[in-house]
């Protein structure tokens, strides 16, 4: 038929065949009890003469018995929480759970009780009313409070009871559930000084790898030395639109410091390794190590990346290895769209050290100063 198919569709169409199959998901009782519970389902199949009991010994319908071996009728009143919204959900801006509910019952739904916990605490059920005819589902809406915080790990689970004032047709369909899962970061806060959101690059690193991003963050760092080796990997939701940012609080690069004294094993002070979307800008970095001293490490697949009216500094040595080189792009997968200008790049043995991964990474290397290499 001219090439592979990948929907029911399209293999009907290119076949001419399967004009009475369809493609639904069951949803089996269990893994071991096959019975079918997909009110899609209900009613799909064809009737057979002669064929007048399924396989449990119920009867057949004469004009539209159910596909397979087993006849089943779905039931009048049966709801489910089919998502918790995630983004919305656990953004540090919201107190509250966001859910949908859908209708899978036979007769329009117009009440239903949405029960939800968080980290095992049963909390306030929602009253939930409104029409919704088989099938529909309704919008996301907030089904509670609940002060969520930064740096837990969050499970979250919602199901419905009471459909229409009456009991769950089916329990298969009734629950949703997010599970270990930390807040997404928005806005702006601090590091060092007095009374900071965070004490270190480490600490608020480790919550923005855990929870991601739900809008442009930007991380503002008061006048210190900070002796870290930090490390940028895969944040979850930065985009053009929802950008990381690390800069001075002061925007001066002579009053915050990042340094460490790189090792073979990790030779860097601060490492982009598969980060997007991230600006590092009005700040000093340096690394000390006398064999080992990359200032800063590019990785993995790390794009749309600014390093912005820095100073870095590397070593002072006659060192022509790469091991010492200031800023190091490693081959390997294209870590494209990087920017890097107005910085003060000092000392070690090579300034920029680019290998590139052979296709075109749109590199800007503009309006920075090289001494001392």
């Amino acid at each position: 038929w001219t090439g592979n198919r990948t929907s029911l569709a399209t293999w009907q169409s290119a076949s001419s065949k399967d004009v009475n199959s369809v493609s639904i998901l069951p949803e089996f009782i269990s893994n071991t009890d096959l019975h079918i519970q997909n009110y899609l389902l209900d009613n799909k199949g064809l009737p057979v003469s002669g064929t007048t009991t399924d396989i449990d010994g119920q009867t057949r319908s004469v004009s539209t018995p159910d596909i397979g071996a087993d006849e089943w009728t779905t039931p009048v009143n049966d709801a489910g929480v089919t998502a918790i919204n995630q983004s919305s959900t656990l953004c540090s801006t919201s107190d509250s759970i966001y859910v949908t509910i859908k209708n899978f019952g036979t007769t329009t739904l117009t009440t239903a009780t949405v029960n939800w916990k968080v980290n095992g605490v049963n909390q306030t059920p929602f009253p939930w009313t409104g029409s919704l005819t088989q099938g529909s589902t309704t919008p996301s809406f907030s089904a509670g409070y609940y002060n969520f915080g930064l740096g837990t790990p969050y499970s979250i689970y919602a199901w419905t009871t009471a459909p229409n004032g009456g009991s769950e047709g089916f329990n298969h369909n009734d629950t949703s559930e997010i599970i270990s899962t930390y807040q997404a970061m928005t806005g702006a806060y601090t590091i060092g000084g007095f009374t900071p959101n965070y004490a270190t690059f480490a600490a608020a690193v480790t919550d923005l790898t855990n929870g991601g991003v739900c809008g442009p963050v930007t991380f503002n760092v008061r006048n210190a030395i900070y002796t870290e080796q930090v490390i940028l990997n895969t944040i979850a939701g930065t985009s053009p639109v929802n950008t990381v940012t690390f800069q001075s609080e002061n925007n001066d690069s002579t009053l915050v410091t990042l340094t460490f004294s790189p090792t073979a094993a990790d030779n860097y002070t601060l490492r982009f390794n598969g980060a997007d979307y991230v600006t590092i800008r009005t700040m000093s970095l340096k690394a000390t190590g006398a064999t080992y001293s990359r200032v800063i490490q590019i990785d993995n697949g790390s794009t749309n990346n600014v390093i912005a009216n820095n100073v870095i500094e590397g070593t002072t040595t006659t060192s022509t290895s790469a091991n010492m080189a200031v800023v190091m792009e490693n081959t390997g997968i294209n870590n494209t769209n990087l920017t890097i200008e107005n910085n003060r790049i000092k000392n070690g043995s090579i300034g920029f050290y680019y290998y590139g991964g052979g296709v075109p990474e749109n590199l800007i290397l503009r309006n920075n100063r090289f001494t001392n290499q």
